[in-house]
């Protein structure tokens, strides 16, 4: 990614808020919400000043404040993945990597591209499926994990529908890796 992009997503990371009547992210400046920025590529990385990371824990989604929190305090790179994401940057240093398989509609790992996905994961120390909804608990555990261990980690956002083969996915990426899912009761894992 440029400099110039790099310039974008940083203005674009500190002008969003979040629309009262739809909870999407709007830039102030333009008209673009959370997910169209993603699928540009422009949130791709998350390298932004403390102000603006202290502005996205307090007003932003309290369910990612604690990956924010480990972008501001903990020295992690947050990394945000869209189903149309074909390629990962390289980390350059500890990476938290934030699956997006539930905007709007979950499509599963075939949504992503699955050798470079495949890949990352087999980096990781951990990972941790959400398929229940935003709870602040998980992200909580992908943090810390993160952070404690010094390795990568990958969260991935689901829907109950997909659990299983995201769990799947996981353990033929990276078989051992430390895992935590976070289902629905009576869910499918």
């Amino acid at each position: 990614m440029t400099n110039d992009h790099m310039r974008g997503a940083r203005r674009a990371a500190s002008t969003t808020s979040p629309d009262r009547t739809t909870g999407e992210h709007r830039s102030s400046k333009c008209n673009y919400t959370r997910k169209n920025l993603i699928s540009k590529g422009l949130f791709q990385r998350q390298t932004v000043d403390p102000a603006r990371l202290t502005w996205q824990i307090e007003n932003g989604p309290p369910h990612l404040a604690p990956l924010w929190l480990a972008v501001r305090d903990g020295g992690c790179e947050l990394l945000l993945l869209s189903p149309d994401t074909q390629r990962i940057p390289k980390p350059r240093q500890l990476t938290i990597a934030l699956v997006m398989d539930d905007l709007g509609v979950s499509r599963g790992p075939e949504a992503f591209c699955q050798a470079t996905l495949g890949r990352f994961i087999a980096q990781c120390g951990s990972v941790v499926i959400v398929a229940c909804g935003p709870n602040g608990l998980f992200y909580d555990a992908a943090a810390a994990r993160a952070i404690l261990s010094g390795s990568h980690t990958v969260l991935i956002e689901t829907l109950p529908e997909h659990e299983i083969a995201w769990i799947n996915f996981v353990q033929e990426s990276h078989p051992g890796v430390w895992l935590l899912v976070g289902t629905v009761p009576h869910g499918q894992a």
